[in-house]
């Protein structure tokens, strides 16, 4: 809550000096106005006590998970009692680490191993929702073309699915919608330096290409999505974009164009800015990514 942390000095200076004011022209007033700067006076009081009771009771609480063959850091700042959350995002990350695990079967689980490996002789096989709607938004952002979607059910093509263009964004959103869900606005999601990130003000440090250990940069950004991915591209090493939820799958399709053609996909789209990290070890930004520093 760093907005309503930053208010409570203003407020209370403001206390301090309808109060001073109020010892040196109170004899002044008439008795309509001292009721009325009396009852301001209150208001802003009971106003500033409700301020410093919530920022003291927000706690910063952290969490670590390991599916996908990937660290996730989950940050909250709440009043919550958070054990109940975090056992529920537990929850979510084993239920489609197993859906989309492509060298592993399950016992009544159709995941990706399932569909690529399967012996059935159904020419459409149905499948867990949660794995179909995945499937689609990956066909939305131009992946898995052949996949053919019928209903609830997917063509028996033993297609070789793959999600690792939009895993990662997709994800962070199931578990934004859900902390949006239990009231919860401020977090920070990481899978894998794909990150979303709710009202809170947060830092976040760009690695480097060439050491992951290293940060080439740091970024100022809220209620939005960064993506950073190394290239082998042979003009820049390594991309980083800020967005409102698609920053993983608009990176990859950035990668895969020449910087002017990407800074004109940017361009042209309010809500995503991007950074090159070029192979000269400069950056180059477009237009409003300044806004992040």
């Amino acid at each position: 809550m760093i907005i309503i942390k930053e208010m409570v000095i203003p407020f209370l200076f403001v206390v301090y000096l309808l109060l001073f004011l109020y010892n040196i022209y109170g004899d002044r007033m008439n008795k309509i106005h001292k009721i009325i700067y009396s009852v301001l006076l209150i208001l802003l009081v009971i106003f500033a006590i409700y301020i410093v009771k919530d920022s003291i009771s927000e706690k910063t609480y952290l969490k670590e998970y390991n599916y996908f063959n990937e660290i996730i850091i989950i940050s909250l700042d709440t009043n919550k009692e958070v054990n109940s959350i975090f056992k529920y995002i537990d929850l979510l990350y084993k239920k489609y680490d197993q859906l989309l695990d492509k060298k592993q079967e399950y016992k009544n689980i159709k995941n990706l191993y399932y569909l690529k490996n399967n012996n059935s002789n159904k020419k459409y096989i149905k499948i867990n929702k949660q794995l179909l709607d995945i499937i689609k938004y990956s066909k939305e952002k131009k992946y898995n073309q052949d996949v053919v979607i019928k209903g609830d059910s997917i063509l028996n093509n033993h297609a070789d699915i793959d999600l690792n263009g939009i895993k990662e964004e997709y994800i962070n959103q199931i578990i934004k919608k859900y902390l949006i869900k239990q009231k919860i606005t401020k977090y920070t999601i990481n899978m894998n330096n794909i990150i979303t990130i709710g009202s809170n003000l947060e830092k976040i440090g760009l690695p480097d290409p060439d050491n992951e250990l290293n940060i080439l940069d740091f970024i100022k950004t809220k209620n939005s999505c960064v993506a950073s991915i190394k290239s082998n591209n042979k003009v820049f090493k390594s991309i980083t974009v800020v967005s409102l939820d698609s920053c993983q799958s608009i990176a990859i399709e950035l990668i895969h164009k020449q910087l002017e053609d990407g800074q004109k996909l940017v361009e042209n789209n309010d809500n995503v800015e991007a950074l090159w990290y070029m192979n000269n070890n400069k950056f180059v930004e477009s237009s409003n990514f300044k806004k992040f520093r």
